[in-house]
């Protein structure tokens, strides 16, 4: 019998829109950034061109392709623009103009997601805090709505496993009073 091959989903067209998972997002940019870089090879042989590729991750890490090399492109552009005519030099300022709101923007919404990193580790401290001064280590309401969505999942299976073990020594006293 021919050995059994499991099936993948294939290509698909995905929405474009955040991916909420972080792993699942930090696979997705890995895997896409190498295929832009893969792309800007290909125009580069393909066509002659000298081309610069700069990503910066959500984590703030940069990461470049250049052919001949991301610096000597960057100069390239950069000297053509202080000799460039006045039609030249007008569109290539006006370039940079949006160059510079795009990167305007993306320090902005750099900002935030620090902030909002900032935020949560404030609150995962002041949980950290709570629990270990609560002597009898009770968690109150408060400290409840504090915790984001991996401390809650991973407070709730310890109380699905700390209710499985009371199960277990009940049912057990059960049995030796049943004997």
């Amino acid at each position: 019998p021919p050995a059994q091959r499991r099936r993948s989903l294939g290509r698909r067209k995905i929405e474009m829109k955040l991916i909420e998972d972080d792993n699942a997002r930090t696979v997705t940019f890995s895997k896409r950034r190498v295929g832009v870089f893969k792309k800007a090879t290909e125009l580069s042989i393909l066509c002659g061109v000298q081309i610069a590729v700069i990503i910066f991750s959500f984590a703030g890490r940069a990461y470049s392709f250049g052919h001949p090399d991301v610096d000597s492109v960057i100069g390239k552009f950069s000297n053509r623009n202080a000799t460039a005519p006045d039609d030249e030099r007008e569109s290539s300022v006006q370039g940079t103009r949006i160059h510079g709101l795009v990167v305007q923007q993306l320090k902005e919404e750099l900002d935030e997601k620090k902030e909002r990193l900032m935020d949560q580790k404030r609150k995962g401290r002041e949980v950290s805090e709570l629990l270990r001064n609560s002597p009898q280590q009770i968690i109150s309401e408060e400290s409840l709505r504090l915790l984001d969505m991996p401390r809650l999942k991973k407070l709730r299976g310890a109380l699905v496993k700390l209710k499985e073990d009371i199960l277990q020594q009940v049912q057990g006293k059960n049995k030796v009073g049943a004997d």
